[in-house]
């Protein structure tokens, strides 16, 4: 498995840009055709992660036939402790002040 990565190691202060980076830290594919994508980084070397769930129904459709865009439902859930400190990380990077403290699971 590859080594989780700092997820703030994409910010860039000069242009006030906050990309997040992530791994990868499985897949599962579910009987009804959705998929769960495990997201694992690191916050000042603690762990965190959360899951992205993709339904299992997409449509297609072209813009001006140089851009196609797919639209489904996607869910994002908290694995439990990991997710909390995930969110602990979002409020520092994004300067939110919400001082989330407590667990949305």
């Amino acid at each position: 498995m590859l080594s989780a990565p700092e997820i703030a190691s994409q910010v860039r202060k000069r242009f006030d840009r906050r990309d997040l980076v992530f791994a990868i830290g499985g897949i599962e594919r579910l009987p009804d055709k959705s998929q769960i994508i495990r997201a694992v980084g690191k916050a000042d070397s603690r762990p965190v992660e959360f899951d992205v769930v993709l339904g299992p129904d997409w449509t297609k459709a072209a813009v001006a036939r140089i851009l196609t865009l797919h639209a489904g439902l996607v869910e994002i859930r908290s694995t439990g402790t990991k997710s909390d400190e995930f969110l602990k990380a979002l409020d520092s990077i994004y300067r939110t002040v919400a001082r989330p403290s407590y667990s949305l699971r």
